[in-house]
Protein backbone atom coordinates (compact mmCIF):
# COMPACT_ATOMS: atom_id res chain seq x y z
CA UNK A 1 0.00 0.00 0.00
CA UNK A 2 1.75 3.48 -1.01
CA UNK A 3 1.89 6.45 1.64
CA UNK A 4 0.41 9.31 0.53
CA UNK A 5 3.36 11.87 -0.28
CA UNK A 6 2.07 14.40 2.35
CA UNK A 7 1.83 12.27 5.19
CA UNK A 8 4.93 10.42 4.19
CA UNK A 9 6.24 13.82 4.55
CA UNK A 10 4.90 14.20 8.31
CA UNK A 11 6.10 10.89 9.56
CA UNK A 12 9.78 11.64 8.34
CA UNK A 13 9.28 14.59 10.09
CA UNK A 14 7.78 13.04 13.28
CA UNK A 15 11.06 10.55 13.18
CA UNK A 16 13.57 13.34 12.95
CA UNK A 17 11.72 15.89 15.87
CA UNK A 18 11.73 11.91 17.77
CA UNK A 19 15.31 11.59 17.66
CA UNK A 20 16.12 15.30 18.34
CA UNK A 21 14.00 14.88 21.19
CA UNK A 22 16.12 12.18 22.63
CA UNK A 23 19.34 14.03 21.43
CA UNK A 24 18.52 17.38 23.14
CA UNK A 25 16.64 15.80 26.16
CA UNK A 26 13.69 17.56 25.33
CA UNK A 27 11.11 16.45 28.21
CA UNK A 28 7.89 17.48 27.06
CA UNK A 29 6.40 18.64 23.84
CA UNK A 30 2.78 19.80 23.10
CA UNK A 31 1.85 21.25 19.78
CA UNK A 32 -2.16 22.10 19.31
CA UNK A 33 -4.99 24.60 20.72
CA UNK A 34 -4.40 25.90 24.58
CA UNK A 35 -7.66 25.48 26.21
CA UNK A 36 -7.92 26.52 29.58
CA UNK A 37 -8.10 23.17 30.46
CA UNK A 38 -5.57 21.79 28.41
CA UNK A 39 -2.83 24.55 29.75
CA UNK A 40 -4.49 23.51 33.41
CA UNK A 41 -3.68 19.74 32.43
CA UNK A 42 0.09 20.91 31.58
CA UNK A 43 0.77 22.33 34.55
CA UNK A 44 -0.58 19.83 36.63
CA UNK A 45 1.82 17.29 34.39
CA UNK A 46 4.76 19.45 35.19
CA UNK A 47 4.03 19.69 38.81
CA UNK A 48 3.91 15.69 39.36
CA UNK A 49 5.94 14.41 36.51
CA UNK A 50 7.87 17.13 34.48
CA UNK A 51 10.37 18.51 36.84
CA UNK A 52 12.46 15.86 38.43
CA UNK A 53 11.90 14.98 42.27
CA UNK A 54 15.66 15.39 42.92
CA UNK A 55 15.37 19.10 41.75
CA UNK A 56 16.29 21.76 44.78
CA UNK A 57 12.76 23.39 45.15
CA UNK A 58 13.62 26.43 44.53
CA UNK A 59 14.34 25.58 40.96
CA UNK A 60 10.46 23.77 40.46
CA UNK A 61 8.89 26.84 41.28
CA UNK A 62 11.11 28.98 39.22
CA UNK A 63 11.00 26.71 36.69
CA UNK A 64 6.40 26.26 37.11
CA UNK A 65 5.79 30.00 37.45
CA UNK A 66 7.68 30.50 33.96
CA UNK A 67 5.60 27.98 32.47
CA UNK A 68 2.44 30.21 33.90
CA UNK A 69 3.48 33.06 32.60
CA UNK A 70 4.71 31.14 28.62
CA UNK A 71 1.27 29.19 28.68
CA UNK A 72 -0.56 32.96 29.73
CA UNK A 73 1.04 34.31 26.55
CA UNK A 74 0.03 31.66 24.65
CA UNK A 75 -3.24 31.70 25.88
CA UNK A 76 -3.59 35.58 25.78
CA UNK A 77 -1.97 36.17 21.84
CA UNK A 78 -4.30 33.13 20.76
CA UNK A 79 -7.79 35.03 21.80
CA UNK A 80 -7.12 37.57 18.84
CA UNK A 81 -6.54 35.46 16.39
CA UNK A 82 -9.34 34.50 13.53
CA UNK A 83 -10.92 31.13 13.91
CA UNK A 84 -10.86 30.24 10.58
CA UNK A 85 -6.86 30.56 10.43
CA UNK A 86 -5.26 27.36 9.92
CA UNK A 87 -2.19 27.19 11.62
CA UNK A 88 -3.80 28.63 14.99
CA UNK A 89 -1.92 26.22 16.80
CA UNK A 90 0.82 27.13 20.13
CA UNK A 91 3.30 24.92 20.99
CA UNK A 92 5.07 24.41 24.33
CA UNK A 93 8.47 22.57 25.06
CA UNK A 94 10.10 22.18 28.30
CA UNK A 95 13.60 20.82 28.06
CA UNK A 96 15.91 19.38 30.93
CA UNK A 97 20.12 19.75 30.45
CA UNK A 98 21.87 19.08 33.71
CA UNK A 99 20.63 21.31 35.99
CA UNK A 100 18.86 23.65 33.52
CA UNK A 101 15.82 23.90 32.03
CA UNK A 102 14.50 25.25 28.68
CA UNK A 103 11.15 26.36 27.96
CA UNK A 104 10.30 27.46 24.81
CA UNK A 105 6.67 28.41 23.43
CA UNK A 106 5.34 29.50 20.18
CA UNK A 107 2.39 31.02 19.05
CA UNK A 108 0.72 32.89 15.91
CA UNK A 109 0.37 36.92 16.55
CA UNK A 110 -0.92 39.64 14.12
CA UNK A 111 1.87 41.39 12.52
CA UNK A 112 1.10 45.02 13.52
CA UNK A 113 1.91 43.78 17.05
CA UNK A 114 5.74 42.98 16.48
CA UNK A 115 7.04 45.95 16.79
CA UNK A 116 5.76 47.03 20.06
CA UNK A 117 6.37 43.25 21.51
CA UNK A 118 10.32 43.48 20.56
CA UNK A 119 10.37 47.06 22.05
CA UNK A 120 9.28 45.04 25.45
CA UNK A 121 11.64 42.01 25.16
CA UNK A 122 14.76 44.44 24.28
CA UNK A 123 13.43 46.15 27.10
CA UNK A 124 13.53 43.72 29.69
CA UNK A 125 16.36 42.14 28.52
CA UNK A 126 18.75 45.16 29.06
CA UNK A 127 17.73 44.97 32.60
CA UNK A 128 19.20 43.70 35.18
CA UNK A 129 17.96 41.79 38.92
CA UNK A 130 17.61 44.85 40.76
CA UNK A 131 16.46 46.81 38.00
CA UNK A 132 14.02 44.21 36.83
CA UNK A 133 12.30 44.72 40.02
CA UNK A 134 12.31 48.63 40.18
CA UNK A 135 10.47 48.30 36.73
CA UNK A 136 8.19 45.57 37.65
CA UNK A 137 7.10 48.40 40.41
CA UNK A 138 6.83 51.11 37.87
CA UNK A 139 4.86 49.25 35.31
CA UNK A 140 2.22 48.67 38.36
CA UNK A 141 2.05 52.05 39.58
CA UNK A 142 1.80 53.90 35.85
CA UNK A 143 -0.77 51.31 35.81
CA UNK A 144 -0.74 50.80 31.72
CA UNK A 145 -2.33 48.06 31.79
CA UNK A 146 -3.44 46.81 28.24
CA UNK A 147 -6.08 44.67 26.89
CA UNK A 148 -3.99 41.30 27.05
CA UNK A 149 -2.99 41.61 31.27
CA UNK A 150 -0.51 44.04 31.59
CA UNK A 151 2.42 45.86 29.66
CA UNK A 152 5.10 43.13 29.43
CA UNK A 153 4.34 42.12 32.95
CA UNK A 154 4.66 38.41 31.96
CA UNK A 155 7.95 39.12 29.99
CA UNK A 156 9.00 40.57 32.95
CA UNK A 157 8.20 38.08 35.10
CA UNK A 158 9.52 35.61 33.26
CA UNK A 159 13.17 37.19 33.50
CA UNK A 160 12.70 38.01 36.82
CA UNK A 161 12.16 34.30 38.39
CA UNK A 162 14.14 32.61 35.46
CA UNK A 163 17.23 34.73 36.45
CA UNK A 164 17.93 34.99 32.64
CA UNK A 165 18.00 36.91 29.33
CA UNK A 166 14.38 36.15 26.93
CA UNK A 167 15.54 34.73 23.56
CA UNK A 168 12.97 35.68 20.98
CA UNK A 169 12.33 35.00 17.07
CA UNK A 170 9.43 36.07 14.81
CA UNK A 171 8.92 34.07 11.52
CA UNK A 172 6.43 35.57 9.23
CA UNK A 173 3.32 33.16 8.17
CA UNK A 174 1.51 35.94 5.82
CA UNK A 175 0.30 39.31 5.08
CA UNK A 176 -1.47 39.35 8.80
CA UNK A 177 0.21 37.05 10.53
CA UNK A 178 4.11 35.86 12.08
CA UNK A 179 4.91 33.13 14.75
CA UNK A 180 6.29 34.40 17.88
CA UNK A 181 8.94 32.28 19.44
CA UNK A 182 9.76 32.82 23.09
CA UNK A 183 12.45 30.62 24.77
CA UNK A 184 14.24 31.21 28.78
CA UNK A 185 16.48 29.28 30.51
CA UNK A 186 15.82 28.27 34.12
CA UNK A 187 19.34 27.59 35.99
CA UNK A 188 19.57 26.15 39.51
CA UNK A 189 20.58 28.38 42.16
CA UNK A 190 24.08 26.52 42.23
CA UNK A 191 24.99 26.27 38.66
CA UNK A 192 26.86 29.11 38.68
CA UNK A 193 26.76 31.24 35.54
CA UNK A 194 24.34 30.65 32.53
CA UNK A 195 25.01 29.37 29.05
CA UNK A 196 22.07 31.19 27.64
CA UNK A 197 23.44 33.42 24.82
CA UNK A 198 21.68 36.09 22.22
CA UNK A 199 21.93 33.61 19.30
CA UNK A 200 18.58 31.36 18.49
CA UNK A 201 19.37 28.13 19.87
CA UNK A 202 18.27 25.01 18.40
CA UNK A 203 15.29 24.33 20.06
CA UNK A 204 13.36 27.14 18.66
CA UNK A 205 14.44 25.68 14.97
CA UNK A 206 12.94 22.32 16.24
CA UNK A 207 9.79 24.41 17.53
CA UNK A 208 9.61 26.42 14.33
CA UNK A 209 9.73 22.75 12.43
CA UNK A 210 7.11 21.97 14.57
CA UNK A 211 4.77 24.13 13.72
CA UNK A 212 5.14 24.08 10.48
CA UNK A 213 4.41 20.40 10.20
Amino acid sequence: MSVDPLNKEKLGFIFKLFKAMQKDNLNYIYRGVFTAKITDNILALAESNLVKKEDPRALKRKVYNVMVEGLQNITKHQADIDEDVESNNGVFVLKKEHSKYFITTGNLIENDNIDSLTIQIEQVNKLDKDELKAYHRQVLIDGKISSKGGAGLGLIDMARKSGNKLLYAFEKVDEKYSYFYLHTEIPSTSSGVSLISTKTPGTIQYISACIKC
